[in-house]
């Protein structure tokens, strides 16, 4: 699971990181502490050293080439350490030395500016290895504690990871189907290849199943492209010519902008807005060609990206420029009006404009 926090410079501080995520063997409370919260630090304890400790050996899965695959035991920190580019180094406080500590009257050994220190090596049953906070994985002692079960919570400062998170998790089924096959000449069924390579897990089938979704997007971003008085290109393959040319005598599908034109004459709600802004209330559908007002869709959770143009496209650029400025057009035509003059070029209905600032 990865949460992207809001992009406020609070949540980018060490101390916000070490308030959720923790790398360290907790303290044990006094003996005679019978409070509550006393209790609940011996349980997080418990949990920790006994289900968040990466202790290992050369037989251990973990081990390539001598040297374990997750990188432990981690170095000792004095304090955390975030990079936009590298993973997060977390506090990870090393065992004193005799002028940090001090002895209470039981004989537990303190240290002077934090905690106590008496158990913060282990050996695990059975192994003679000792667990300090360098074997420890990261945690949350809230969901450790709820859960009471292993656990891994990072901190993630790269925006490159959650890029990568999103497109790996749209990026299509698992796949695993091998055959070797001594024929020059294959036979590929691609239903039957599909049937055969697909496979999913007990959960994944119960999640689809049920119609959950995969994903939630909060804020969805609609995509618009400017299109010039000429409309759409017309693709069509070598033998089909004949629908080709229906498609031009008929003029074609209709281009979001002059649908956006089409919209202007027939709806009210389009008085206020310009062509970057109709996105958001309103939803084209491209096999009619057609702006329909959008149900469910909060507008101010929509984003509108239109695409950009080069300059020296010098009259498709002015298009662009004019349809984020004039509110409602009807035509291209009336793109090129201004106060009742029909300008020979974009361009120059721009500059009547002062659109160049």
């Amino acid at each position: 699971m990865l949460i992207i926090l809001e992009q406020d410079p609070s949540v980018k501080t060490t101390d916000f990181c070490d308030e959720f995520v923790s790398a360290e063997i907790p303290d044990m409370p006094d003996s005679n502490d019978k409070s509550a919260a006393a209790q609940q630090q011996r349980d997080l304890h418990d949990l920790v050293t006994r289900l968040n400790l990466h202790d290992h050996d050369k037989t251990s899965s973990c081990m390539a080439d001598g040297k374990c695959s997750k990188y432990f035991p981690k170095k000792f920190s004095p304090l955390t350490i975030l990079s936009e580019s590298d993973f997060p180094i977390y506090k990870r406080r090393g065992p004193p030395g005799p002028d940090q500590t001090k002895t209470d009257s039981h004989g537990n050994t303190f240290l002077k500016t934090y905690g106590n220190t008496s158990l913060k090596m282990y050996a695990k049953t059975g192994k003679t290895i000792l667990l300090d906070n360098r074997f420890v994985v990261p945690y949350n002692a809230f969901l450790l504690l709820k859960y009471s079960s292993h656990l891994n919570l990072e901190h993630v400062a790269a925006q490159e990871s959650m890029e990568y998170t999103f497109k790996y998790i749209m990026k299509g089924h698992d796949m695993a189907y091998v055959r070797v096959q001594n024929d020059l000449v294959v036979n590929y069924d691609k239903m039957d290849n599909i049937m055969q390579c697909r496979y999913m897990a007990g959960i994944e089938g119960y999640w689809n199943i049920s119609g959950f979704p995969i994903v939630h997007c909060s804020h969805p971003v609609i995509r618009q492209w400017i299109k010039g008085p000429k409309g759409q290109p017309i693709i069509f393959h070598e033998g089909y010519e004949r629908e080709g040319l229906g498609q031009i005598e008929s003029g074609g599908k209709k281009t979001m902008v002059q649908a956006f034109f089409d919209l202007c004459c027939e709806n009210s709600l389009t008085k206020t807005l310009t062509y970057d802004k109709v996105g958001k209330h309103f939803k084209f559908n491209d096999q009619e060609g057609k702006w329909y007002p959008r149900k469910k869709r909060d507008p101010s959770k929509i984003i509108v990206r239109v695409g950009s143009v080069s300059p020296r496209n010098r009259e498709l650029f002015c298009i662009r420029i004019l349809l984020f400025n004039v509110v409602s057009p009807t035509s291209f035509e009336n793109l090129r009006t201004v106060e009742g003059v029909v300008y020979p070029t974009f361009e120059e209905a721009c500059k009547i404009r002062n659109l160049f600032g």
